[in-house]
């Protein structure tokens, strides 16, 4: 494949193509010409090659540029909005079918079908991409729709750890400082070393006694409410405390396992 050339519905969407080029380090020569964006002396062993190098720019320029469509004209979201959802509808694009048991196809295998469809891809037209992708089936109004519910849920998480922030800093602590040991199961320890029994945990009381039940860490914590939070957790369990330290945040200090301090303290409970 000597040479093929990309024809832009407009000179701006023809130098953003060829920034994304540069920025790929693309290898191979890059020409722009008015509407056109031309690449030469390069060599894709497959088509597939060909769609590796677009699927990038698609996700950057044509899914936003379509969501943005439908969550103005269908959903009626005003501009704050439009920016909020747009990253979430870019996340869930590229694996529609575990969203919808009727959305068939990804747009990665959706571009490979229009690529292998080309004739000839000496020359491609991408207005005429972008209304195959995106414009002749209903797909996307759901895809946008899944992505509002991603960012509704978002919205709902962040309320809810805002509330809990301020909870946590409206309560005298019982423990001015905890230390967690968070490997196989959760253990809590005062400064001194001694463990916090679960039985004091249990019998407070906070508003959020439904993620108290959920997430055992956090309940406990909540109760206590320290000033601050020394965590030692194994690297299959950072995930897990990532909720503690969006809600704990500058009160939270993150430690390898291996460096906990109370190991004959914790042997002895286990006797």
């Amino acid at each position: 494949m000597k040479e093929t050339a990309f024809l832009f519905r407009n000179e701006q969407e023809a130098r953003q193509f060829y920034l994304y080029l540069l920025a790929a380090n693309f290898k191979g020569q890059i020409r722009l010409d008015e509407n056109f964006v031309w690449l030469s002396n390069f060599l894709f062993v497959k088509r597939t090659s060909l769609v590796d190098l677009i699927f990038p720019f698609i996700l950057e320029a044509y899914v936003p540029k379509i969501s943005q469509k439908i969550l103005r004209d269908t959903y009626y979201f005003d501009d704050d909005e439009i920016e909020q959802i747009i990253p979430f509808v870019v996340s869930l694009s590229t694996a529609p079918k575990m969203l919808h048991s009727e959305l068939n196809d990804s747009l990665y295998e959706k571009l490979v079908h229009f690529i292998y469809g080309q004739g000839d891809v000496a020359k491609i037209n991408m207005e005429y991409m972008y209304n195959e992708l995106f414009l002749r089936e209903d797909d996307w109004l759901e895809i946008v729709g899944f992505g509002i519910e991603e960012w509704q849920d978002e919205l709902h998480f962040q309320d809810q750890m805002e509330q809990l922030r301020s909870f946590i800093d409206g309560q005298e602590p019982y423990y001015k400082h905890v230390t967690v040991y968070y490997k196989n199961e959760v253990l809590l320890f005062d400064d001194h070393g001694k463990l916090i029994q679960d039985q004091f945990i249990t019998s407070a009381t906070t508003p959020f006694q439904e993620i108290m039940d959920q997430t055992k860490v956090i309940g406990k914590l909540l109760a206590i409410a320290p000033e601050r939070v020394d965590v030692y957790a194994s690297n299959d369990r950072i995930h897990e405390i990532y909720s503690v330290m969006n809600i704990f945040q500058e009160r939270v200090c993150l430690y390898p396992i291996n460096q906990f301090p109370y190991v004959q303290e914790m042997k002895n409970i286990f006797k």
